[in-house]
């Protein structure tokens, strides 16, 4: 109903009111983390991706109110990494904008696009596919993929390899072992 709404441009006010709403209750979530201990915190935002929603909305609906929340929490000294599901590849640009120092792509992003993107002013993180790749390929075939992503987002720094999303619960272990020993072997790069 929600998506219905946006398509449909019904209430644009309510709608940025819970968006609003919604980046409220982020910023305090993310500041009783750090209250807590916490180094930094993340936000996953994947009905805000070009898979769910157009760029446009994109730029329209989620992007003042998630540059709002980084704006308060970095204002705070506090460090955010921000997700987009999905091919986040058209609005790569404006994630950056953010000003999130962390951002997690997957793997339908364009590695060298996200790189290009990025360009020393945040980090990257990802994208190697948790479902496909990670929770059903072998380890040998992991580790071919975190080369590819290391060989792409490695160089020049800024990058963090990882899982594109949240791993399956049955991830074997040996495929998370083969991307751990990956970057350990091919991870090392100069600034």
């Amino acid at each position: 109903d929600f998506l219905l709404d946006l398509a449909k441009n019904k209430q644009p006010e309510k709608i940025d009111q819970l968006l609003d709403f919604c980046r409220q209750v982020c910023h305090r979530f993310a500041v009783a983390q750090i209250e807590q201990g916490a180094h930094a915190t993340s936000i996953g935002d994947s009905s805000s991706g070009p898979d769910v929603i157009s760029p446009t909305y994109y730029r329209k609906f989620a992007y003042p109110h998630i540059k709002r929340l980084l704006d308060d929490l970095k204002s705070q000294n506090i460090l955010l990494a921000y997700h987009i599901c999905g091919n986040s590849t058209s609005i790569i640009d404006d994630m950056v904008s953010t000003g999130a120092a962390i951002l997690e792509i997957d793997q339908k992003a364009d590695m060298t696009k996200a790189k290009f993107a990025a360009n020393r002013r945040t980090t990257l993180l990802g994208p190697i596919d948790p479902s496909g790749i990670m929770a059903h390929a072998t380890p040998d075939a992991v580790a071919e993929k975190c080369r590819e992503a290391l060989d792409i987002l490695a160089p020049g720094g800024g990058f963090i390899l990882g899982p594109g999303c949240a791993l399956p619960a049955f991830t074997p272990d040996d495929n998370i072992f083969a991307m751990i020993e990956t970057a350990k072997e091919y991870g090392h790069y100069t600034i």
